[in-house]
């Protein structure tokens, strides 16, 4: 069986190791190149739900059918150019965006139908990570039979490629204006709903894509800004700052008195926030306000909400008392938004901050994510405290496990024994929820209930399992 070269999320590994070193990535550029060429109906996909598509401005120099953008990981330019170096030998043309988050590709992609956009990211992983993500020209992820046609051709290659030279290559350019587009295009639809005159927003970019992006958009909407984190130097993309440590930003709005924090991941696709109170607020917390703005400005169709397996129960409750169903899909944001394009919802997300808002963005877009969470702070005039005090967490765990190979857990006797000895130990009054890493390899291990120590105390017996046997 030919081996699964993409993930839940596009290819990802160590950068120069695995699938990202230069001939593999050269051989993969090859193999999208030729399904561009060959099979382009395989990178288009129809859809229930009418996705926003923003009038094309005809920005763009000569008739260039991908767009790439990276993070600020040191491996970027590296990884783009092996990559590029195979599409164009295709006779693909590249436009370059520089350093662009993952969204706001997905967002020049459709806008200027392109074919296909490519971006370098590892998104929250660390520096030494990369990855490589496509999207089609509707801005969704390409469809899996495109993965497919494209892991063919890199597993098994033809013995070798039609010569393509002189005019027959792919032409590559630049795009220096890509950002500032992407900003015009945010600004303009809301400037004439949203002002944030005299409120002072801490803003933390990870050092990472959305930091020549991020401070612009709120500055030019009248937030006072306090940037953290907006120097990147190609090492210290997601370092202790970001996303996956919001208590960077906590402490900064609790120094500063500010309204609230925003925590964006290294490729702009997640948002954690902070209140006024320095208290964190993740997506299951920003899906229960979102959400239950939508119903009551009924906005909200079918008032239905798609998250994650992952989503505490205190969402569940928070939103049933309000009317409103929550939809669980299997973790990735890509699953939510299959739910969401399969039943016409309008907003899903994950508790790890990516939220889709489907009448403004075909993926998460941390940026417009913070946009309308400071649009019901600032319509409401509560603060985000406030808004988010109608859910009540209940205490979740979350341990990773790291493992040499992903065996079917429900295999696994030693550890389906200690699984049936927590379930009984929860009684009913709580969860527990094994599954494995799609971009790392990690066995993660969830448990929920109304203790903490005891429900750490379970994780912590999984956890232990597991290592032995898998790690």
């Amino acid at each position: 069986m030919t081996r699964r070269l993409f993930g839940t999320d596009g290819v990802r590994g160590v950068a120069n190791e695995g699938d990202l070193t230069p001939e593999r990535l050269l051989l993969l550029g090859r193999a999208i190149g030729q399904v561009l060429a060959d099979s382009l109906p395989l990178l288009h996909q129809e859809t229930k739900v009418r996705l926003p598509r923003p009038a094309a401005r005809q920005a763009v120099r000569g008739t260039a059918r991908v767009l790439v953008g990276r993070d600020t990981r040191l491996s970027g330019p590296f990884v783009r150019d092996a990559l590029l170096a195979g599409i164009l030998s295709r006779g693909i043309g590249v436009v370059d965006g520089g350093v662009l988050p993952t969204p706001v590709v997905a967002h020049l992609a459709r806008r200027e139908r392109f074919d296909v956009g490519i971006v370098i990211s590892a998104s929250h992983n660390p520096m030494e990570d990369n990855g490589v993500k496509l999207f089609s020209s509707s801005g969704l992820k390409i469809p899996d039979a495109a993965e497919r046609a494209i892991e063919e051709l890199v597993e098994h290659p033809p013995e070798t490629w039609d010569a393509r030279t002189g005019d027959a290559l792919g032409d590559h350019s630049v795009w220096p204006e890509a950002a500032d587009s992407y900003v015009e295009d945010v600004v303009a639809r809301y400037k004439d709903r949203l002002s944030l005159a005299g409120r002072k927003v801490v803003v933390d970019c990870a050092n990472g894509a959305t930091h020549g992006i991020a401070p612009r958009v709120l500055g030019a909407l009248g937030a006072a800004i306090v940037p953290l984190n907006i120097a990147p130097d190609g090492t210290n993309i997601n370092r202790r700052c970001g996303a996956l440590h919001p208590q960077v930003v906590a402490k900064a709005v609790r120094a500063e008195k500010a309204c609230l924090g925003l925590s964006f991941d290294g490729d702009g696709d997640r948002l954690i926030a902070v209140d006024e109170r320095g208290r964190v607020r993740d997506g299951d917390f920003l899906l229960a306000m979102l959400g239950l703005d939508l119903k009551a400005t009924a906005r909200l169709p079918g008032d239905t909400i798609v998250s994650t397996v992952m989503a505490n129960i205190g969402l569940d409750l928070c939103l049933e008392a309000a009317g409103v169903r929550l939809l669980r899909a299997p973790v990735g944001d890509r699953n939510v938004l299959a739910e969401m394009l399969s039943g016409g919802y309008r907003l899903g997300g994950e508790q790890s901050g990516h939220v889709i808002f489907l009448d403004e963005s075909t993926t998460g877009d941390a940026i417009i994510t913070a946009l309308r969470v400071l649009e019901v702070v600032v319509r409401t005039g509560r603060s985000l405290g406030d808004l988010t005090s109608t859910m009540r967490k209940y205490p979740q765990v979350l341990l990773n496990v790291r493992v040499k190979s992903k065996p079917p857990l429900e295999t696994v006797p030693r550890v389906q024994d200690e699984v049936r000895a927590v379930e009984e130990h929860l009684a009913g009054k709580g969860r527990l929820l094994l599954r494995y890493s799609g971009t790392e390899a990690l066995a993660r291990v969830m448990v929920e209930g109304p203790n903490k120590a005891e429900i750490t105390r379970d994780a912590k017996r999984i956890a232990e399992v597991i290592e032995r046997e898998l790690g």
